[in-house]
Protein backbone atom coordinates (compact mmCIF):
# COMPACT_ATOMS: atom_id res chain seq x y z
CA UNK A 1 0.00 0.00 0.00
CA UNK A 2 1.34 2.96 -0.65
CA UNK A 3 1.65 5.91 1.55
CA UNK A 4 -0.55 8.96 1.97
CA UNK A 5 2.33 11.78 1.79
CA UNK A 6 -0.57 14.32 2.65
CA UNK A 7 0.23 12.46 5.99
CA UNK A 8 3.50 13.65 8.38
CA UNK A 9 3.68 9.92 9.94
CA UNK A 10 3.38 8.52 6.17
CA UNK A 11 5.83 10.75 4.67
CA UNK A 12 8.28 10.27 7.57
CA UNK A 13 7.91 6.44 6.67
CA UNK A 14 8.46 6.77 3.02
CA UNK A 15 11.15 9.17 3.56
CA UNK A 16 12.98 7.27 6.00
CA UNK A 17 12.19 3.76 3.34
CA UNK A 18 13.98 5.99 0.37
CA UNK A 19 16.79 7.76 2.27
CA UNK A 20 18.50 4.44 3.24
CA UNK A 21 19.49 3.68 -0.09
CA UNK A 22 19.88 7.15 -1.71
CA UNK A 23 23.78 8.12 -0.15
CA UNK A 24 24.97 4.80 -1.64
CA UNK A 25 23.85 5.53 -4.96
CA UNK A 26 26.20 7.12 -7.75
CA UNK A 27 24.23 9.91 -8.67
CA UNK A 28 24.09 10.97 -4.76
CA UNK A 29 28.05 10.69 -5.77
CA UNK A 30 28.06 12.50 -9.21
CA UNK A 31 25.38 15.41 -7.40
CA UNK A 32 27.43 16.21 -4.48
CA UNK A 33 30.78 16.27 -6.33
CA UNK A 34 29.13 18.88 -9.20
CA UNK A 35 27.61 20.72 -6.07
CA UNK A 36 31.28 20.94 -4.41
CA UNK A 37 33.24 22.02 -7.93
CA UNK A 38 30.38 24.84 -8.23
CA UNK A 39 30.30 26.42 -4.89
CA UNK A 40 34.25 26.84 -4.73
CA UNK A 41 34.40 28.83 -8.29
CA UNK A 42 36.10 32.43 -7.78
CA UNK A 43 34.84 35.13 -10.38
CA UNK A 44 36.87 35.02 -13.34
CA UNK A 45 36.51 31.19 -12.81
CA UNK A 46 32.35 31.35 -12.70
CA UNK A 47 32.48 33.85 -16.17
CA UNK A 48 34.49 31.36 -18.25
CA UNK A 49 33.36 29.59 -21.44
CA UNK A 50 34.37 26.22 -19.18
CA UNK A 51 31.97 27.17 -16.21
CA UNK A 52 29.22 28.42 -17.78
CA UNK A 53 29.05 25.04 -20.26
CA UNK A 54 29.22 23.13 -17.46
CA UNK A 55 26.49 24.55 -15.47
CA UNK A 56 24.16 24.86 -18.11
CA UNK A 57 25.42 21.66 -20.24
CA UNK A 58 25.43 18.30 -20.24
CA UNK A 59 27.73 17.88 -17.05
CA UNK A 60 25.06 19.46 -14.99
CA UNK A 61 23.49 15.72 -13.04
CA UNK A 62 21.35 17.69 -10.90
CA UNK A 63 18.21 16.59 -12.99
CA UNK A 64 17.56 12.99 -14.03
CA UNK A 65 17.83 13.70 -18.10
CA UNK A 66 20.59 15.69 -18.44
CA UNK A 67 19.86 16.36 -22.03
CA UNK A 68 15.92 17.90 -21.06
CA UNK A 69 15.47 21.19 -22.29
CA UNK A 70 16.73 23.59 -25.19
CA UNK A 71 20.70 23.97 -25.32
CA UNK A 72 21.90 27.36 -23.82
CA UNK A 73 24.75 29.08 -26.72
CA UNK A 74 27.86 30.13 -23.84
CA UNK A 75 29.89 30.77 -26.45
CA UNK A 76 27.33 33.29 -28.18
CA UNK A 77 26.55 35.17 -24.87
CA UNK A 78 30.31 36.04 -24.24
CA UNK A 79 31.07 37.09 -27.37
CA UNK A 80 27.54 39.61 -27.22
CA UNK A 81 26.69 39.86 -23.80
CA UNK A 82 29.65 39.51 -21.37
CA UNK A 83 28.07 41.00 -18.89
CA UNK A 84 24.91 39.00 -18.16
CA UNK A 85 27.40 36.49 -16.67
CA UNK A 86 29.13 39.19 -14.70
CA UNK A 87 25.59 40.15 -13.44
CA UNK A 88 24.72 36.44 -12.52
CA UNK A 89 27.94 36.07 -10.53
CA UNK A 90 26.80 39.23 -8.38
CA UNK A 91 23.57 38.07 -7.72
CA UNK A 92 24.47 34.71 -6.56
CA UNK A 93 27.21 35.81 -4.20
CA UNK A 94 24.64 38.70 -2.75
CA UNK A 95 22.02 35.85 -2.52
CA UNK A 96 24.13 33.04 -1.18
CA UNK A 97 24.62 35.17 1.91
CA UNK A 98 21.04 35.54 2.75
CA UNK A 99 19.99 32.69 5.11
CA UNK A 100 18.31 29.52 2.86
CA UNK A 101 14.88 30.77 4.59
CA UNK A 102 14.77 34.08 3.27
CA UNK A 103 16.17 33.80 -0.22
CA UNK A 104 12.89 32.78 -2.27
CA UNK A 105 11.41 35.93 -3.70
CA UNK A 106 15.17 36.98 -4.89
CA UNK A 107 15.58 33.62 -6.09
CA UNK A 108 12.61 34.40 -7.78
CA UNK A 109 13.63 37.57 -9.26
CA UNK A 110 17.16 35.86 -10.40
CA UNK A 111 15.08 32.81 -12.19
CA UNK A 112 12.99 35.61 -14.10
CA UNK A 113 16.41 37.45 -15.28
CA UNK A 114 18.15 34.63 -16.33
CA UNK A 115 15.05 32.98 -18.27
CA UNK A 116 14.89 36.65 -20.24
CA UNK A 117 18.57 36.78 -20.58
CA UNK A 118 18.99 33.56 -22.10
CA UNK A 119 15.68 33.07 -24.12
CA UNK A 120 17.14 34.62 -27.15
CA UNK A 121 20.72 32.28 -26.70
CA UNK A 122 18.41 28.62 -26.57
CA UNK A 123 18.61 26.48 -30.00
CA UNK A 124 14.86 26.62 -31.89
CA UNK A 125 13.43 29.88 -29.74
CA UNK A 126 12.71 27.15 -26.87
CA UNK A 127 12.29 28.72 -23.44
CA UNK A 128 15.18 27.66 -20.91
CA UNK A 129 12.58 27.11 -18.13
CA UNK A 130 14.15 23.47 -17.47
CA UNK A 131 18.06 24.41 -17.32
CA UNK A 132 17.68 27.74 -15.36
CA UNK A 133 16.11 25.98 -12.20
CA UNK A 134 18.42 23.11 -13.07
CA UNK A 135 21.15 25.80 -12.72
CA UNK A 136 19.92 27.51 -9.52
CA UNK A 137 19.60 23.83 -7.80
CA UNK A 138 23.53 23.51 -8.52
CA UNK A 139 24.04 26.65 -6.75
CA UNK A 140 21.93 26.48 -4.30
CA UNK A 141 20.82 23.15 -2.94
CA UNK A 142 19.24 24.29 -0.33
CA UNK A 143 16.46 25.48 -1.98
CA UNK A 144 15.70 23.27 -4.69
CA UNK A 145 15.25 19.47 -5.25
CA UNK A 146 16.50 17.43 -8.11
CA UNK A 147 14.37 18.05 -10.83
CA UNK A 148 13.84 21.19 -13.03
CA UNK A 149 10.78 19.72 -14.87
CA UNK A 150 7.40 21.67 -13.45
CA UNK A 151 5.03 19.03 -14.34
CA UNK A 152 6.56 16.89 -12.30
CA UNK A 153 7.41 19.39 -9.58
CA UNK A 154 3.49 20.23 -9.12
CA UNK A 155 2.53 16.82 -9.28
CA UNK A 156 4.97 15.83 -6.96
CA UNK A 157 3.83 18.69 -4.45
CA UNK A 158 0.28 17.99 -4.75
CA UNK A 159 0.51 14.40 -3.25
CA UNK A 160 2.17 16.40 -0.05
CA UNK A 161 -0.88 18.79 -0.01
CA UNK A 162 1.24 21.25 -1.15
CA UNK A 163 -0.42 23.88 -4.55
CA UNK A 164 2.08 24.69 -7.22
CA UNK A 165 0.71 26.56 -10.31
CA UNK A 166 3.86 25.19 -12.66
CA UNK A 167 3.56 28.38 -14.76
CA UNK A 168 4.47 30.68 -11.86
CA UNK A 169 8.04 31.50 -11.27
CA UNK A 170 7.39 32.66 -7.96
CA UNK A 171 5.03 29.44 -7.14
CA UNK A 172 7.65 26.95 -8.31
CA UNK A 173 10.47 28.50 -6.44
CA UNK A 174 8.51 28.43 -3.36
CA UNK A 175 7.27 24.52 -3.89
CA UNK A 176 10.53 23.69 -3.79
CA UNK A 177 10.81 25.62 -0.55
CA UNK A 178 7.60 24.41 0.91
CA UNK A 179 8.35 20.69 0.04
CA UNK A 180 12.08 21.16 1.65
CA UNK A 181 10.28 22.59 4.54
CA UNK A 182 7.66 19.37 4.22
CA UNK A 183 11.08 17.48 4.99
CA UNK A 184 12.46 20.05 8.24
CA UNK A 185 8.90 19.23 9.66
CA UNK A 186 8.76 15.34 9.68
CA UNK A 187 13.06 15.00 9.87
CA UNK A 188 14.26 17.86 11.38
CA UNK A 189 16.12 20.95 10.39
CA UNK A 190 18.64 20.59 8.08
CA UNK A 191 22.68 22.31 9.20
CA UNK A 192 23.63 23.73 5.21
CA UNK A 193 26.81 22.99 6.03
CA UNK A 194 25.68 19.36 5.95
CA UNK A 195 26.23 18.78 2.20
CA UNK A 196 25.66 15.12 2.61
CA UNK A 197 21.87 15.47 3.92
CA UNK A 198 20.98 18.66 1.91
CA UNK A 199 21.90 16.70 -1.41
CA UNK A 200 19.97 13.80 0.58
CA UNK A 201 17.09 15.92 0.48
CA UNK A 202 17.11 17.29 -3.10
CA UNK A 203 16.94 13.70 -4.57
CA UNK A 204 14.84 12.55 -1.80
CA UNK A 205 11.35 13.42 -3.13
CA UNK A 206 11.34 11.86 -6.71
CA UNK A 207 11.31 8.31 -5.12
CA UNK A 208 8.22 8.98 -2.75
CA UNK A 209 5.76 8.21 -4.67
CA UNK A 210 6.69 4.67 -5.10
CA UNK A 211 7.25 4.24 -1.60
CA UNK A 212 4.82 1.30 -0.05
CA UNK A 213 4.47 0.39 3.50
CA UNK A 214 5.60 -2.36 4.86
CA UNK A 215 2.72 -5.12 6.23
CA UNK A 216 1.59 -5.07 9.76
CA UNK A 217 0.32 -7.94 11.98
CA UNK A 218 -3.55 -7.49 11.37
CA UNK A 219 -3.32 -4.92 8.48
CA UNK A 220 -5.21 -5.29 4.93
CA UNK A 221 -2.96 -4.02 2.06
CA UNK A 222 -3.75 -3.73 -1.59
CA UNK A 223 -2.11 -5.98 -3.71
CA UNK A 224 1.30 -5.10 -4.73
CA UNK A 225 1.92 -3.39 -8.15
CA UNK A 226 3.72 -5.62 -10.48
CA UNK A 227 6.53 -4.35 -12.48
CA UNK A 228 5.39 -5.88 -15.78
CA UNK A 229 1.65 -5.23 -16.56
CA UNK A 230 -0.25 -6.65 -19.67
CA UNK A 231 -3.41 -4.72 -21.29
CA UNK A 232 -5.58 -7.18 -23.17
CA UNK A 233 -8.61 -7.40 -25.06
CA UNK A 234 -10.27 -7.05 -28.15
CA UNK A 235 -9.53 -4.10 -30.89
CA UNK A 236 -10.45 -0.80 -30.27
CA UNK A 237 -11.14 -1.01 -26.57
CA UNK A 238 -8.26 1.62 -25.90
CA UNK A 239 -5.03 -0.33 -24.64
CA UNK A 240 -2.92 1.66 -26.13
CA UNK A 241 -4.48 4.85 -24.30
CA UNK A 242 -4.42 2.72 -21.01
CA UNK A 243 -0.29 2.35 -21.53
CA UNK A 244 0.26 6.06 -21.81
CA UNK A 245 -2.09 7.25 -18.78
CA UNK A 246 -0.31 4.36 -16.85
CA UNK A 247 2.85 5.56 -17.73
CA UNK A 248 2.43 8.71 -16.14
CA UNK A 249 0.80 7.32 -13.22
CA UNK A 250 3.88 5.34 -12.94
CA UNK A 251 6.48 7.89 -13.55
CA UNK A 252 4.79 11.11 -11.52
CA UNK A 253 3.06 8.55 -8.71
CA UNK A 254 -0.77 9.84 -9.48
CA UNK A 255 -2.69 11.59 -12.61
CA UNK A 256 -4.73 14.26 -11.10
CA UNK A 257 -8.43 13.94 -11.23
CA UNK A 258 -9.20 16.63 -12.89
CA UNK A 259 -6.14 16.12 -16.12
CA UNK A 260 -8.43 15.49 -19.40
CA UNK A 261 -7.14 13.28 -22.08
CA UNK A 262 -5.45 15.91 -23.78
CA UNK A 263 -3.34 16.46 -20.69
CA UNK A 264 -2.40 13.25 -19.91
CA UNK A 265 -1.07 12.85 -23.79
CA UNK A 266 0.74 15.87 -23.70
CA UNK A 267 2.45 14.74 -20.15
CA UNK A 268 2.92 11.22 -21.76
CA UNK A 269 5.14 12.98 -24.74
CA UNK A 270 6.87 15.09 -22.34
CA UNK A 271 8.03 11.94 -20.23
CA UNK A 272 9.43 10.39 -23.72
CA UNK A 273 10.82 13.48 -24.42
CA UNK A 274 12.67 13.21 -20.83
CA UNK A 275 13.82 9.59 -22.03
CA UNK A 276 12.19 8.21 -19.42
CA UNK A 277 9.61 6.14 -21.49
CA UNK A 278 10.39 4.18 -24.71
CA UNK A 279 7.69 2.59 -26.60
CA UNK A 280 8.51 -0.34 -29.63
CA UNK A 281 5.93 -2.55 -31.29
CA UNK A 282 6.25 -6.52 -31.58
CA UNK A 283 5.99 -7.79 -34.80
CA UNK A 284 6.35 -11.54 -36.64
CA UNK A 285 10.25 -10.21 -37.89
CA UNK A 286 10.77 -8.95 -34.38
CA UNK A 287 14.27 -11.04 -32.94
CA UNK A 288 16.62 -10.61 -29.92
CA UNK A 289 18.79 -8.03 -31.78
CA UNK A 290 16.58 -5.33 -31.74
CA UNK A 291 15.10 -6.14 -28.47
CA UNK A 292 18.31 -7.35 -25.86
CA UNK A 293 21.46 -6.86 -28.37
CA UNK A 294 22.63 -7.88 -31.63
CA UNK A 295 25.83 -7.53 -34.02
CA UNK A 296 25.90 -4.73 -36.39
CA UNK A 297 28.10 -3.86 -38.88
CA UNK A 298 30.90 -1.62 -37.72
CA UNK A 299 32.93 0.57 -40.52
CA UNK A 300 34.73 3.04 -38.43
CA UNK A 301 37.61 1.02 -39.28
CA UNK A 302 37.93 2.38 -42.75
CA UNK A 303 37.93 -0.06 -45.71
CA UNK A 304 35.36 -3.06 -44.92
CA UNK A 305 33.34 -3.55 -42.00
CA UNK A 306 33.63 -5.57 -38.55
CA UNK A 307 30.33 -6.81 -36.64
CA UNK A 308 29.82 -5.30 -33.36
CA UNK A 309 27.58 -5.86 -30.57
CA UNK A 310 25.05 -2.84 -30.48
CA UNK A 311 22.74 -2.62 -27.39
CA UNK A 312 18.85 -2.97 -28.01
CA UNK A 313 16.50 -1.15 -26.55
CA UNK A 314 15.84 -2.89 -23.93
CA UNK A 315 19.76 -2.55 -22.94
CA UNK A 316 19.33 1.15 -23.58
CA UNK A 317 16.60 2.21 -20.85
CA UNK A 318 18.04 -0.27 -18.39
CA UNK A 319 21.26 1.53 -18.58
CA UNK A 320 19.32 5.26 -17.72
CA UNK A 321 17.17 3.92 -15.00
CA UNK A 322 20.33 2.36 -13.73
CA UNK A 323 21.12 4.16 -10.35
CA UNK A 324 18.14 6.45 -10.54
CA UNK A 325 15.50 6.61 -7.99
CA UNK A 326 12.44 7.66 -10.36
CA UNK A 327 11.08 5.16 -12.36
CA UNK A 328 11.24 4.00 -16.08
CA UNK A 329 8.91 2.43 -18.09
CA UNK A 330 9.35 0.56 -21.60
CA UNK A 331 6.08 0.12 -23.43
CA UNK A 332 5.59 -3.13 -25.62
CA UNK A 333 2.80 -2.87 -27.99
CA UNK A 334 1.29 -6.16 -29.45
CA UNK A 335 3.37 -8.21 -27.29
CA UNK A 336 1.72 -11.55 -28.60
CA UNK A 337 3.43 -10.84 -32.59
CA UNK A 338 6.07 -11.54 -32.06
CA UNK A 339 7.88 -14.97 -31.02
CA UNK A 340 8.16 -14.11 -27.39
CA UNK A 341 11.01 -16.43 -26.15
CA UNK A 342 12.46 -15.85 -29.32
CA UNK A 343 12.58 -12.40 -28.90
CA UNK A 344 13.05 -11.95 -24.86
CA UNK A 345 15.79 -14.64 -24.07
CA UNK A 346 17.63 -14.29 -21.15
CA UNK A 347 14.73 -11.59 -19.94
CA UNK A 348 12.17 -14.00 -19.49
CA UNK A 349 13.78 -14.83 -16.21
CA UNK A 350 15.00 -11.54 -15.34
CA UNK A 351 11.39 -10.34 -15.41
CA UNK A 352 10.75 -11.79 -12.16
CA UNK A 353 10.67 -8.57 -9.57
CA UNK A 354 12.29 -11.24 -7.08
CA UNK A 355 15.54 -11.40 -9.82
CA UNK A 356 15.95 -7.55 -10.31
CA UNK A 357 18.93 -5.64 -9.09
CA UNK A 358 18.95 -5.51 -5.71
CA UNK A 359 15.95 -8.35 -5.01
CA UNK A 360 16.31 -11.14 -2.70
CA UNK A 361 17.06 -13.81 -5.99
CA UNK A 362 18.70 -11.04 -7.90
CA UNK A 363 20.13 -12.93 -11.49
CA UNK A 364 22.91 -11.77 -13.21
CA UNK A 365 23.05 -12.85 -16.89
CA UNK A 366 25.91 -13.10 -19.48
CA UNK A 367 24.88 -11.90 -22.89
CA UNK A 368 25.99 -13.85 -25.96
CA UNK A 369 27.33 -10.95 -28.35
CA UNK A 370 28.67 -8.77 -25.79
CA UNK A 371 29.81 -10.96 -23.33
CA UNK A 372 28.87 -8.57 -20.52
CA UNK A 373 26.86 -9.20 -17.25
CA UNK A 374 23.47 -7.82 -17.14
CA UNK A 375 20.22 -8.16 -15.05
CA UNK A 376 17.45 -5.85 -15.10
CA UNK A 377 16.93 -2.64 -12.40
CA UNK A 378 14.33 -2.54 -10.33
CA UNK A 379 12.94 1.12 -11.21
CA UNK A 380 12.20 -0.66 -14.59
CA UNK A 381 8.16 -1.00 -15.11
CA UNK A 382 7.63 -3.24 -18.32
CA UNK A 383 3.95 -2.37 -19.87
CA UNK A 384 2.58 -4.63 -22.60
CA UNK A 385 -0.84 -4.29 -25.00
CA UNK A 386 -2.48 -7.64 -26.38
CA UNK A 387 -4.93 -7.92 -28.90
CA UNK A 388 -7.19 -10.99 -27.91
CA UNK A 389 -8.62 -11.43 -31.49
CA UNK A 390 -6.17 -11.68 -33.37
CA UNK A 391 -5.71 -15.57 -34.15
CA UNK A 392 -2.58 -15.35 -36.41
CA UNK A 393 -0.74 -15.72 -32.91
CA UNK A 394 -0.86 -18.02 -29.75
CA UNK A 395 -1.54 -16.18 -26.22
CA UNK A 396 1.07 -15.68 -23.76
CA UNK A 397 -0.03 -17.31 -20.63
CA UNK A 398 2.11 -20.32 -20.63
CA UNK A 399 4.98 -18.21 -21.11
CA UNK A 400 4.41 -15.30 -18.88
CA UNK A 401 1.53 -15.42 -16.88
CA UNK A 402 3.49 -15.77 -13.67
CA UNK A 403 5.47 -13.00 -14.94
CA UNK A 404 3.03 -10.26 -15.57
CA UNK A 405 -0.29 -9.06 -14.30
CA UNK A 406 -2.86 -9.33 -17.10
CA UNK A 407 -5.38 -6.58 -16.74
CA UNK A 408 -8.53 -7.36 -19.21
CA UNK A 409 -9.47 -3.48 -20.87
CA UNK A 410 -13.34 -3.63 -22.15
CA UNK A 411 -15.60 -2.05 -24.64
CA UNK A 412 -16.69 1.00 -22.67
CA UNK A 413 -20.49 1.79 -24.08
CA UNK A 414 -20.67 4.28 -21.87
CA UNK A 415 -17.98 6.21 -23.42
CA UNK A 416 -20.19 7.06 -26.47
CA UNK A 417 -22.93 9.79 -27.14
CA UNK A 418 -26.15 9.75 -28.82
CA UNK A 419 -25.45 10.94 -32.42
CA UNK A 420 -27.86 12.76 -34.70
CA UNK A 421 -30.79 10.11 -33.12
CA UNK A 422 -28.29 6.92 -33.17
CA UNK A 423 -28.11 5.84 -29.57
CA UNK A 424 -24.13 4.39 -30.15
CA UNK A 425 -24.05 2.86 -26.69
CA UNK A 426 -26.69 0.59 -27.24
CA UNK A 427 -25.45 0.30 -31.10
CA UNK A 428 -22.42 -1.21 -29.73
CA UNK A 429 -24.15 -3.37 -26.28
CA UNK A 430 -26.46 -5.35 -28.77
CA UNK A 431 -23.64 -6.11 -31.76
CA UNK A 432 -21.23 -7.37 -28.50
CA UNK A 433 -23.84 -9.21 -26.71
CA UNK A 434 -24.21 -11.28 -30.24
CA UNK A 435 -20.67 -11.41 -30.56
CA UNK A 436 -20.15 -13.24 -27.12
CA UNK A 437 -22.56 -15.29 -27.48
CA UNK A 438 -21.84 -16.30 -31.25
CA UNK A 439 -18.32 -16.74 -30.45
CA UNK A 440 -16.51 -15.42 -26.77
CA UNK A 441 -15.58 -12.57 -25.15
CA UNK A 442 -12.50 -11.84 -26.74
CA UNK A 443 -13.66 -10.97 -30.09
CA UNK A 444 -15.68 -7.83 -29.44
CA UNK A 445 -15.89 -4.57 -31.36
CA UNK A 446 -14.54 -1.77 -29.03
CA UNK A 447 -15.94 1.92 -28.00
CA UNK A 448 -12.57 3.39 -29.56
CA UNK A 449 -13.99 2.71 -33.33
CA UNK A 450 -16.78 5.18 -32.66
CA UNK A 451 -15.57 7.53 -30.40
CA UNK A 452 -14.65 10.22 -33.29
CA UNK A 453 -17.98 9.78 -35.15
CA UNK A 454 -20.26 13.09 -34.93
CA UNK A 455 -22.55 12.98 -37.45
CA UNK A 456 -24.86 10.01 -38.87
CA UNK A 457 -22.45 10.15 -42.47
CA UNK A 458 -19.53 9.54 -40.28
CA UNK A 459 -21.15 6.46 -38.08
CA UNK A 460 -22.78 4.78 -41.53
CA UNK A 461 -18.68 5.37 -43.11
CA UNK A 462 -16.88 3.66 -39.58
CA UNK A 463 -19.63 0.93 -39.85
CA UNK A 464 -19.27 0.07 -43.78
CA UNK A 465 -15.72 0.58 -43.85
CA UNK A 466 -14.31 -0.37 -40.16
CA UNK A 467 -16.79 -2.48 -38.22
CA UNK A 468 -18.64 -4.58 -40.65
CA UNK A 469 -15.38 -6.11 -42.37
CA UNK A 470 -13.73 -6.47 -38.79
CA UNK A 471 -16.92 -8.81 -37.90
CA UNK A 472 -17.23 -10.56 -41.34
CA UNK A 473 -13.55 -11.31 -40.54
CA UNK A 474 -14.43 -12.91 -37.07
CA UNK A 475 -16.52 -15.41 -38.44
CA UNK A 476 -14.76 -16.03 -41.52
CA UNK A 477 -17.10 -14.34 -44.05
CA UNK A 478 -19.92 -16.49 -42.57
CA UNK A 479 -22.40 -13.45 -43.58
CA UNK A 480 -25.50 -15.01 -42.11
CA UNK A 481 -23.99 -14.33 -38.73
CA UNK A 482 -22.53 -10.84 -39.63
CA UNK A 483 -26.04 -10.11 -40.76
CA UNK A 484 -27.13 -11.81 -37.20
CA UNK A 485 -24.53 -9.30 -35.33
CA UNK A 486 -26.26 -6.45 -37.05
CA UNK A 487 -29.76 -7.17 -35.92
CA UNK A 488 -30.56 -10.02 -38.77
CA UNK A 489 -31.66 -6.62 -40.46
CA UNK A 490 -31.00 -6.43 -44.26
CA UNK A 491 -30.55 -2.12 -44.19
CA UNK A 492 -26.56 -3.01 -43.72
CA UNK A 493 -26.17 -5.90 -45.85
CA UNK A 494 -27.43 -7.15 -48.95
CA UNK A 495 -28.79 -11.09 -49.86
CA UNK A 496 -28.23 -11.34 -53.03
CA UNK A 497 -28.81 -15.14 -54.92
CA UNK A 498 -26.22 -16.49 -57.33
CA UNK A 499 -27.31 -17.62 -60.72
CA UNK A 500 -26.41 -21.70 -61.35
CA UNK A 501 -23.54 -21.34 -64.16
CA UNK A 502 -23.92 -23.00 -67.33
CA UNK A 503 -23.17 -26.87 -67.88
CA UNK A 504 -23.49 -27.55 -64.15
CA UNK A 505 -26.22 -30.24 -62.68
CA UNK A 506 -28.26 -28.86 -59.88
CA UNK A 507 -25.58 -27.93 -57.19
CA UNK A 508 -27.82 -28.73 -53.85
CA UNK A 509 -27.60 -26.02 -52.48
CA UNK A 510 -27.85 -22.38 -53.56
CA UNK A 511 -25.13 -19.37 -53.16
CA UNK A 512 -25.28 -15.56 -52.22
CA UNK A 513 -23.68 -12.61 -52.93
CA UNK A 514 -23.72 -10.52 -49.79
CA UNK A 515 -22.22 -6.83 -49.74
CA UNK A 516 -22.66 -4.02 -47.61
CA UNK A 517 -25.34 -1.18 -48.68
CA UNK A 518 -24.09 1.59 -50.08
CA UNK A 519 -26.56 3.77 -47.29
CA UNK A 520 -28.15 2.75 -44.69
CA UNK A 521 -31.73 3.61 -43.99
CA UNK A 522 -33.68 5.76 -41.60
CA UNK A 523 -34.15 3.79 -38.28
CA UNK A 524 -31.59 1.08 -39.68
CA UNK A 525 -29.69 1.56 -36.23
CA UNK A 526 -33.22 1.30 -34.36
CA UNK A 527 -33.70 -1.96 -36.17
CA UNK A 528 -29.77 -3.44 -35.26
CA UNK A 529 -30.95 -2.50 -31.62
CA UNK A 530 -34.25 -4.11 -31.12
CA UNK A 531 -32.93 -6.79 -33.66
CA UNK A 532 -36.91 -7.39 -34.65
CA UNK A 533 -36.49 -6.56 -38.40
CA UNK A 534 -35.47 -10.47 -39.38
CA UNK A 535 -38.60 -11.78 -37.50
CA UNK A 536 -41.04 -8.95 -38.89
CA UNK A 537 -39.68 -9.97 -42.20
CA UNK A 538 -40.58 -13.11 -41.80
CA UNK A 539 -44.23 -12.80 -41.09
CA UNK A 540 -44.77 -10.23 -43.79
CA UNK A 541 -43.70 -13.06 -46.28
Amino acid sequence: MKYDLKDDDNLRRACELRLSGIRDGARFKRVKAFVEDIASAQRDEFVSEKFQEDLWGKKNPICQDENQGPKIHVKKIIRENEELFHSFYKDYRRIKKKESQRRTNDLCDLAKQLHDGLEKYTNKNQRPVYRTYRALAALFPENFTCSASTERLSCIASQMGINVHKDNTLQVVKGHRRILDQFARVLGDVDTDDLDTVIQRMILPWGLPDATSQEEPGEERDPPSNLNTIFYGPPGTGKTYSTARRCVEVCDGIVPDDWSDKKIRERYSELVKEHRIEFVTFHQSYGYEEFIEGLRPDTAAGAGFSLSPTKGVLRRIAKRARNKTEPYVLVIDEINRANVSKVMGELVTLLEEDKREGAENEVTVTLPYSGESFNLPANLHILGTMNTADRSIALLDTALRRRFDFEEIVPNPDALNTVEGINLPDVLRAMNDRLEFLIDRDHLIGHAWLMRAHTKAEVDRIMQRKIIPLIAEYFYDDWEKVCAVLGGTNDFVHKEKLNLPPGLDDMGEERYRWTVQESFADGAYDKLISGQARAEESEAS
